[in-house]
């Protein structure tokens, strides 16, 4: 597998905890995204994800056990339940000195970033967010993605996000 930085300049990683913002994109069964943020995270990080992976047949329960140390979120609790159990996650992961890795949207290539993270995100303005653009493989096992500046505001995030599914 390669996985390819097409960032067009020189763009700093932070040295300290910070977020990770990535995209959803469909390929390898929905795991290619993945595939390609394994690639980009060169620091510890834990992964915000949803237990949501039953549909995934005859891997789902090989995907909740190695997500099962991550800040895992079960999709049936209430919206307020949810924004706790991230919150908290997300604490403990920087506490700890690690970087914290969210998809921003829904596997929706038209949302800029999920209600429910963007309140969460809220709860952490002292921490950097860069954002990381995923793109569709451009061939076999040919992964890529853009770097974006480091940035405290959430709206900048945002503006990004809206300018990439534009």
């Amino acid at each position: 597998m390669t996985i390819t930085d097409h960032t067009r300049q020189d763009v700093a990683v932070p040295t300290e905890p910070h977020f990770i913002l990535a995209n959803h994109i469909s390929s390898h069964f929905a795991l290619g995204t993945f595939i390609t943020i394994a690639g980009v995270v060169q620091s510890p990080a834990d992964i915000v994800c949803y237990r949501a992976y039953d549909d995934m047949l005859f891997i789902s329960s090989r995907v909740h056990t190695i997500l099962k140390n991550e800040i895992t979120i079960d999709v049936r609790l209430s919206k307020d339940e949810k924004e706790r159990v991230m919150v908290e996650g997300i604490r403990r992961a920087f506490a700890k000195g690690k970087n914290v890795v969210m998809y921003l949207d829904a596997h929706c290539p038209r949302v800029p970033m999920r209600t429910l993270n963007r309140v969460v995100l809220n709860y952490f303005p002292e921490y950097a967010k860069q954002l990381i653009h995923v793109l569709e493989p451009s061939g076999v096992n040919k992964f890529g993605y853009h770097r974006y500046p480091a940035t405290y505001d959430l709206d900048v995030i945002h503006q990004q996000r809206v300018k990439i599914i534009g």
